[in-house]
């Protein structure tokens, strides 16, 4: 909850801001770490992700996450799906997406299972300024076997150029943390 208010106030700073429309064709990248309090473990994550929009308010997406945890614990994470977006203002728009969800974990010794699900999140996109985005939103997936879950996310991004984003991203659930230093280059609007 204290996450959401925080957002919430900093969202409303935005409102005097002026932005352009948000761009939904980008590729992104991701480096950062993992801490899974159920196992006691942690490690690196790394992830790949696309967006293309295929309509003034539709768009598709492709992410990819691997997690390379101690104990020689791996995670692979992959999701397709499709959103819908629209902007609420000048400078804010919502973001709603539902995706295939797909999930793999390998334990030496044990060998791996995979599981697979649905999954559907709700975000905003605000604009701080011409070269501030921060982003939030939180995130359900259900899987056949492994049961559901549910991530608020948080992140922002300085846009170093019209095409060039770096910034930082965090998600949060019962169980996992992961903090992110992520880049994305924009391939047209």
């Amino acid at each position: 909850m204290k996450y959401s208010v925080i957002v919430l106030m900093i969202l409303g700073l935005t409102s005097t801001v002026l932005a352009e429309d948000f761009d939904y064709n980008f590729v992104t990248g991701s480096f950062g770490q993992v801490d899974v309090d159920d196992f006691n473990a942690d490690g690196n994550v790394y992830g790949l992700g696309l967006s293309i929009g295929i309509a003034e308010n539709i768009h598709m997406f492709a992410d990819y996450q691997g997690s390379d945890l101690d104990f020689g614990l791996d995670v692979s994470e992959w999701s397709v799906g499709i959103g819908f977006n629209t902007p609420i203002s000048d400078v804010m728009d919502v973001v709603a997406q539902l995706s295939y969800e797909n999930v793999d974990f390998d334990v030496p010794g044990f060998g791996g299972f995979d599981d697979d699900g649905y999954g559907l999140s709700v975000g905003l996109r605000a604009a701080m300024s011409e070269a501030v985005e921060i982003q939030a939103g939180l995130s359900y997936v259900d899987f056949s076997d492994s049961g559901d879950n549910t991530t608020f996310d948080a992140g922002f991004l300085f846009n170093v150029s019209e095409t060039i984003a770096l910034g930082v991203s965090g998600s949060w659930d019962d169980d996992v943390s992961i903090y992110r230093l992520t880049g994305r280059v924009y391939f047209g609007n």
